[in-house]
């Protein structure tokens, strides 16, 4: 996903741009990943435990660890940071969306 892609993602309900989105995307495209999901967690506004278990569903074998986890939520600027794949990106958007949406109701007669 290009950086002007990354820009034009749709939003969750509720959330903003960051602060550091134009030091993200100047340290690279996965550094704009990462900040990318950091404020995708933030807008759903859940702990890191519950957004780790929705951005595994559906990855199978391919799941992260909490380790893994936050090593992609820690800042460009440190040793434990690991670039994000865009593919994830777009599995983490689809992922918090799901979980974003009110739960469906029957039909009611």
């Amino acid at each position: 996903m290009s950086p002007s892609m990354m820009s034009a993602a749709p939003a969750l309900p509720g959330s903003h741009p960051s602060a550091n989105d134009a030091q993200a995307a100047s340290a690279g495209p996965d550094a704009g990943n990462n900040q990318r999901l950091r404020d995708l967690v933030d807008a759903l506004g859940v702990s890191p435990a519950v957004a780790l278990t929705l951005f595994n569903r559906g990855l199978g074998a391919s799941a992260h660890s909490d380790s893994d986890w936050k090593a992609l939520m820690a800042s460009p600027s440190t040793p434990r940071f690991r670039p994000l794949d865009s593919r994830l990106l777009a599995h983490a958007e689809q992922a918090f969306a799901r979980a974003a949406r009110p739960p469906r109701r029957g039909i009611q007669a």
